[in-house]
């Protein structure tokens, strides 16, 4: 899968928002164990493959290849779509917690998710 730095940046910020966010709006966070084992897992690939990406400090487009499994690709989405619901619609929430402009830069990205390899 192929993601920009944006992107990688809204991953690791629903698996922060999972660890340190009480939520309110979703009734029950659905992250059990290995749900808890995969974003600890998730962080280090992340943040490893956001700073191997040439210009660290360039345009927030700039992209690499992010091998995913199918079950990873399911999980992710899983989790994201939890984030944005308990996100709504607030430009606040999405910005603060999962650093979107927007809340259709997050649904592109559940899309992105849902793709198949």
């Amino acid at each position: 899968m192929i993601v920009t730095r944006k992107e990688i940046s809204m991953l690791l910020g629903a698996i922060s928002m999972c660890k340190h966010v009480p939520f309110h709006r979703v009734d029950e966070q659905p992250f059990a164990e290995p749900i808890e084992r995969f974003l600890v897992d998730a962080r280090e690939r992340l943040l490893q493959a956001r700073d191997s990406i040439l210009g660290y400090y360039g345009p927030p487009d700039d992209t690499l290849s992010f091998a995913l499994s199918d079950e990873e690709r399911t999980t992710w989405h899983d989790v994201l779509n939890v984030c944005l619901e308990e996100c709504g619609d607030s430009a606040n929430d999405l910005s603060v917690h999962l650093y979107a402009d927007s809340r259709e830069e997050v649904v592109a990205l559940l899309q992105k998710l849902k793709q198949s390899n």
